[in-house]
């Protein structure tokens, strides 16, 4: 992930976690090369007393994979959350959005 993700560690009673704070997952421009149509994080994300979901990967999909959960198999888009792909040298031209 980039640094540009947002990521908080939650305190609680029992332990702590990490979480995406803004539910948005920068990643830089090379890993483009090396995705395919279903990807999980290298991270682990939630805690480990289960508030408010045990440590896990999240499950990165392609836009065309996404498409096709939508339109062929009913899934919600409200699912998905957006990747954004981060260029290394000039942020904000080459930002696009994957799912």
């Amino acid at each position: 992930m980039s640094l540009q993700t947002k990521i908080k560690k939650r305190p609680s009673l029992l332990g702590a976690g990490f979480f995406i704070s803004d539910k948005i997952i920068h990643y830089g421009a090379s890993v483009r090369i090396r995705v395919s149509d279903f990807n999980k994080t290298t991270e682990y994300f939630g805690s480990n007393n289960g508030w408010p979901y045990h440590s896990q990967k999240y499950l990165i999909v392609s836009h065309k994979t996404m498409e096709i959960l939508i339109n062929q198999v009913g899934q919600k888009k409200r699912d998905f959350i957006p990747v954004i792909i981060v260029g290394d040298k000039n942020y904000k031209n080459e930002m696009s959005t994957e799912s």
